[in-house]
């Protein structure tokens, strides 16, 4: 453990204040992180909505394609259903006007129908979309609103650090994140597990100057030789 000493119990004092601090900025970098992701995750889950537009559009085009004379007798029949396909090969040998627009009307009414029914899965959709992206902005206000306390919070927990170690903590944890202080234990670094030297160690424990690894840079304390 950390001898009683004046100087000792200083350094002490000052590694509790910065595990303090560092506790609440893990809790407030957790948070940001949620908000960040929030949105990404909202346009992930609507994947399944796009596609429904896609195909709904291009039933659409079909079905007005169907109207026009000639068009589906050269249509390329890959990716169509069998009853299209039927329709179409019926199209193409009719004998006479009046039958060549009955079914031309046929392969349309069944696209339609088919648009339809991607229609009303797309209102479905939408509707949920809109539901969870009203959740979110709910819990994002949330999440905002706890960031605020923790940052009030902060700011008390930072009172009293001196100036050379808090300017140190911060430039680390803007450059590591969390966590920004670290522990030597068996003169091991404990956020990158690189050995530190004896020097190093005893200059942490005596806490004359802010002793940074040599490798990720963290702050470092030790309780022991």
């Amino acid at each position: 453990p950390f001898r009683t000493g004046r100087a000792e119990a200083s350094v002490r004092e000052v590694v509790d204040k910065l595990l303090s601090l560092q506790e609440l900025d893990e809790k407030i970098l957790r948070i940001k992180a949620e908000l960040a992701e929030g949105p990404a995750r909202l346009e992930a889950n609507n994947g399944e909505l796009t596609d429904h537009q896609t195909r709904f559009e291009e039933l659409s085009r079909q079905a007005k394609e169907a109207m026009r004379a000639g068009e589906r007798k050269n249509a390329d029949l890959e990716n169509i259903d069998q009853k299209v396909k039927d329709l179409n090969g019926k199209l193409m040998t009719a004998r006479s006007n009046k039958e060549y627009e009955a079914l031309k009307m046929e392969i349309a009414g069944h696209r339609e129908a088919e648009a339809d029914a991607e229609k009303a899965i797309i209102q479905r959709l939408e509707e949920e979309y809109a539901e969870r992206k009203k959740e979110w902005e709910v819990a994002a206000k949330g999440l905002e609103s706890e960031i605020e306390g923790l940052a009030d919070q902060r700011s008390e927990r930072s009172q009293g650090i001196p100036p050379t170690w808090i300017d140190t903590y911060e430039r680390v944890l803007g450059k590591m994140g969390c966590p920004a202080v670290v522990e030597i234990v068996e003169r091991y670094c404990q956020g990158c597990q690189r050995h530190v030297t004896v020097h190093d160690v005893t200059r942490a424990i005596q806490g004359s100057s802010v002793v940074q690894c040599k490798a990720c840079s963290r702050i470092l304390y030790a309780l022991t030789l």
